[in-house]
């Protein structure tokens, strides 16, 4: 019997259904897998909650653990895994390690494939602003994903070359697959109507609160922009840790009444749509998943060139890059758009490409031939 013609059973693995890039990965795969030949699906969510929730498959079964913290969900994922019986247990996020550490004590009866969620030697430089000790924890939870994964999907050439480069006995075991774009769903909401409007340059920014998206490096971009008397309006979209100070410091800028920050919109692809440009200060990613949905629109993208995938992306559609966590770049960008002439122009053959290449169709196959792996 060939490896295709096998029913395989899968959990998929991940904290919660919020918002995040990695958790909207995750249910577009679990939509496009649910008539997959070789695959029976199942999903365990730490806890079932967040805008996917109401997005996931009608028929599919889900089983929550009750906590979204990996280490307080070790004994209750291992009775699951015990119960169910998987071939194959993919995860991402924090879940990686609570699965690989259910793996080492349960015997390896299952196999193990960790999704990566950010560039490895980024993601522990930022954990060191913590301390050393912080640091140290996170490079030995990377370390136990590396060694005892037996797979590992990385989102670009980037991610892998650099978890490669930290642990170089894990070669084999890695492959790419990007993240991909679910271009029926994102037409479908980006021409509803734009509840926002603005005047001037219309700019579009969405992420996490965090410090890795970098919002207050275009904040710091666009208090110059405003001071030097260019007309714009930006809307931030997202929610975290962050937005308080956020918050504090466009005011700091006096930028009230050019930047809103609208939380968390169940649809920012309307105003994407919409928007002059679409702007991505992060100071590091794994795979942007605004950038290529951007891109998907035609969306004219101005974007860091930070650690991850954004000149990967650039191959392919009309990015201008800035110099990372530089806020005068960004702003020497934002007004070379202006002084063009601003206004959206029409959506470029880049669209296509983009489309083409990360169609969910497309990356849901690759995902399906990773699973369907001996091993």
């Amino acid at each position: 019997m060939r490896i295709t013609d096998m029913q395989r059973k899968v959990l998929f693995v991940l904290p919660t259904l919020s918002g995040g890039g990695a958790e909207r990965v995750m249910v577009h795969l679990l939509n496009a897998m649910t008539t997959a030949r070789c695959l029976t699906p199942i999903l365990v969510v730490g806890v079932k909650r967040g805008v996917f929730v109401n997005r996931l498959p009608e028929n599919l079964k889900v089983v929550e653990l009750g906590s979204e913290r990996a280490r307080t969900v070790l004994w209750r994922l291992h009775q699951v895994i015990k119960k169910e019986k998987p071939d194959v247990v993919l995860s991402t996020l924090g879940m990686n390690v609570a699965v690989c550490a259910v793996s080492m004590f349960s015997g390896g009866k299952f196999r193990v494939v960790s999704r990566l969620g950010n560039t490895v030697s980024a993601y522990l430089r930022d954990a060191g602003r913590k301390g050393v000790l912080p640091k140290a924890f996170e490079y030995l939870k990377s370390y136990m994903v590396a060694k005892i994964s037996d797979a590992i999907i990385c989102q670009s050439q980037f991610m892998m070359d650099d978890f490669v480069h930290a642990f170089p006995s894990v070669m084999e075991k890695c492959r790419v697959i990007y993240n991909p774009v679910n271009c029926r769903e994102l037409d479908r909401l980006a021409s509803e109507d734009c509840e926002l409007k603005g005047t001037g340059l219309y700019i579009v920014s969405t992420g996490r609160m965090s410090y890795q998206k970098g919002h207050d490096i275009l904040l710091d971009a666009l208090s110059v922009l405003r001071a030097d008397q260019y007309r714009f309006t930006c809307h931030i979209f997202g929610e975290g840790e962050a937005l308080p100070s956020l918050e504090e410091r466009s005011r700091r800028h006096g930028l009230e009444n050019f930047v809103s920050f609208p939380g968390f919109f169940p649809n920012p692809y309307a105003c994407m749509k919409r928007a002059d440009v679409f702007v991505s200060a992060s100071r590091y990613e794994g795979f942007a998943n605004a950038i290529l949905e951007a891109a998907a629109l035609g969306v004219k993208i101005v974007a860091s060139d930070c650690p991850g995938a954004n000149r990967e992306i650039k191959e392919l559609a009309r990015i201008r890059l800035f110099e990372n966590e530089n806020p005068a770049d960004l702003c020497r960008a934002l007004k070379e758009i202006i002084d063009n002439g601003g206004g959206r122009a029409a959506a470029p053959a880049s669209s296509e490409k983009i489309r083409s290449r990360f169609d969910i169709s497309k990356i849901a196959r690759e995902y399906e031939k990773c699973l369907c792996e001996p091993g």
